[in-house]
């Protein structure tokens, strides 16, 4: 008996043993009171299933100049069936088969027959179970599919959750012991006012530290494929535990993967994520925390990570202090070396709240950083100043100076931005850096632009300059400038949108000699609603670069669906110029046909 069980796949015991407990459950209970209440008699049972699938058919053809052609023709079937037995809060099975097949033109067929199942156990426990009976996990889900053509693909699996809403704390029995003896000792106090008020114990407001229960999440799985004789598999285990309360989150994850065969593979990671929030309502004081401890093995090669973040959020009146910190350290580690990274990062700011239309906000930034080939390190203080100047116009400015491992460095910015239906911003920055061997010196110039036009034609824009000036090293200084713009415009009128826009990129790099890219492309969308069930739509590309390689792409496409039917039809006109060689075209169509169906019956 003992070797016929070994035999069985690992899912069909898990399931007969779940299903058995399903049943003895059943029967322990349907001898108390209450148990009609929940699971519904089997003899008095409608049962209800639901009939589901669909059909569909694909067509692609594809031809170029040289008469050249390329054909798909793919049928698809997908039938499955869901419903339950007993209650659907008891056992509910999800079961299905696909088929596809696709005859290619030149090329050899392809068909794909596949099936899948799934079973959920115990969606939901009744109320009235005695105590011991709500421990058990739920819901419990078990899966299994195979496919196979030329090769075969084999997976089952199953997930379960555990998890109990209330809190660790004390026992009730003791809580209401505590109280009653607060009470006591208050009303003794009151009744002699002459006596010392410490000799009355302090009432308990029935409000204890407590944890929540953790909610767990267990999945397993099970993965094979067979193709040309060669076998590989796949065991893939993972555990999640969420426990939260009113300032903590915590997190544990733990996940083993075991691979054999073809490219073999050990992995194995566990993460444990503490997190807190305080929140003090009535300062309005804000502090989170943010904790993860990491450890990773890759056949052999162990990482261990810390991170840590912290952000503190406190108002004094109009003002706030505001305050992050961050703090990285990772080691990896094999049979032959080790290495260590750390990083360490500090912000501070204050936003000071001078006027309605004038604040200012002075920052403070420190950083550090090392690891067993270089240290880094970075310090900086600044200030930002926001202005209304007008009802039109708002401005904002940042200056900084500090310095790094490359050198001392300075930066200022800034932008003018409109309050109008109009959005518009316009700024400039500059930036430099002190190395020994000389400068870095980079400047920036930003406009954006966006908003109605007329009626409903409305547009947005965008053009970017950055220069930067590199003399840092001597035998090779240079000078490269990089433009970037776009305009699109948008029109919107009866059941119909058009969009017409384009864009132009050009970086120019200047030293001994002068290369120069650039891209130009325009683009246009037509989408019009023909009828409530049909859609077309119109898609055009044109590209062009600096070497004079173009191409062009056009694209209708028309939808139709109504219920559960949908064809969706689909050309593609494509031409490709390259430098030197000769243009090509390539057409393409596809015409897709599905079908969807579903149907109820009780049995």
């Amino acid at each position: 008996m003992i070797r016929f069980v070994r035999k069985l796949p690992f899912l069909t015991v898990i399931s007969f043993f779940y299903l058995s407990a399903a049943v003895s459950l059943i029967s322990l209970w349907s001898d108390t009171a209450g148990a009609e209440s929940y699971w519904r008699r089997y003899d008095t049972l409608l049962r209800n299933y639901n009939l589901y699938g669909s059909i569909g058919l694909t067509y692609q053809k594809q031809w170029f100049e040289n008469d050249e052609t390329f054909s798909y023709f793919t049928q698809s079937y997908n039938l499955g069936l869901r419903g339950f037995v007993v209650d659907p809060r008891l056992v509910y099975f999800d079961v299905s088969g696909y088929f596809t097949k696709t005859n290619s033109s030149p090329g050899e067929d392809f068909s794909l027959l596949g099936q899948n199942m799934r079973v959920v156990l115990l969606q939901k426990l009744p109320q009235k179970w005695l105590s011991s009976w709500k421990y058990i996990p739920h819901p419990i889900t078990l899966r299994f599919s195979h496919y196979a053509n030329s090769a075969e693909y084999t997976n089952y699996g199953i997930s379960l959750r555990y998890g109990k809403p209330y809190e660790w704390t004390l026992h009730e029995r003791e809580v209401r012991q505590q109280q009653e003896a607060g009470a006591n000792a208050e009303n003794e106090a009151n009744a002699n006012a002459g006596a010392s008020a410490t000799a009355a114990a302090p009432k308990q407001k029935g409000t204890f530290l407590g944890l929540n229960f953790p909610v767990t999440y267990f999945d397993y799985d099970h993965y094979k494929s067979t193709s040309e004789g060669q076998t590989s598999s796949t065991n893939l285990y993972s555990v999640r535990s969420f426990m939260q309360g009113k300032v903590y989150d915590y997190r544990l994850y733990f996940e083993h993967q075991n691979v054999t065969g073809i490219s073999p593979l050990k992995r194995t990671l566990v993460q444990f994520e503490p997190n807190y929030r305080f929140f003090d309502p009535d300062t309005k004081r804000l502090l989170d925390i943010y904790n993860a401890l990491r450890y990773q093995n890759i056949e052999g090669q162990k990482t261990y990570e810390v991170h840590s973040r912290v952000n503190l959020y406190r108002p004094f009146g109009y003002d706030t202090l505001m305050g992050q910190g961050s703090l990285d350290y990772s080691r990896t580690s094999d049979k032959s070396s080790t290495t260590d990274v750390f990083n360490v990062t500090s912000t501070v700011s204050y936003n000071r709240v001078v006027s309605p239309r004038l604040s200012y906000m002075p920052f403070v930034a420190v950083g550090y950083g090392t690891s067993d080939t270089t240290n880094s390190h970075f310090e900086r203080v600044g200030s930002n100043v926001s202005v209304d100047l007008s009802r039109v116009f708002r401005n904002t400015s940042t200056v900084f100076v500090g310095g790094s491992q490359e050198g001392l460095e300075y930066g200022a910015q800034t932008f003018f931005m409109t309050k109008t239906r109009i959005s518009a911003s316009l700024g400039y920055a500059v930036s430099s850096i002190a190395q020994d061997n000389g400068r870095v010196l980079t400047q920036r110039a930003v406009l954006n632009a966006s908003g109605p036009i007329i009626g409903n034609l409305s547009f947005n824009t965008y053009a970017d300059f950055t220069r930067r000036d590199d003399d840092s090293d001597p035998e090779d200084p240079f000078v490269e400038d990089a433009l970037r713009g776009a305009v699109n415009l948008y029109w919107y009128f009866y059941r119909t949108s058009v969009t017409v826009g384009g864009s132009y990129s050009q970086v120019k790099r200047r030293n001994t000699t002068t290369d120069k890219t650039d891209v130009t492309t325009l683009s246009a969308a037509l989408t019009r609603v023909i009828t409530r069930n049909t859609l077309f739509t119109l898609y055009s590309l044109w590209i062009r670069d600096s070497l004079k390689n173009k191409s062009l792409e056009i694209t209708p496409r028309l939808q139709w669906s109504l219920r559960q039917t949908a064809i969706d039809v689909e050309y593609k006109y494509r031409r490709v110029s390259l430098l030197g060689a000769p243009s090509t075209t390539d057409h393409r169509l596809t015409v897709n046909f599905i079908r969807y169906f579903s149907a109820n019956f009780r049995m």
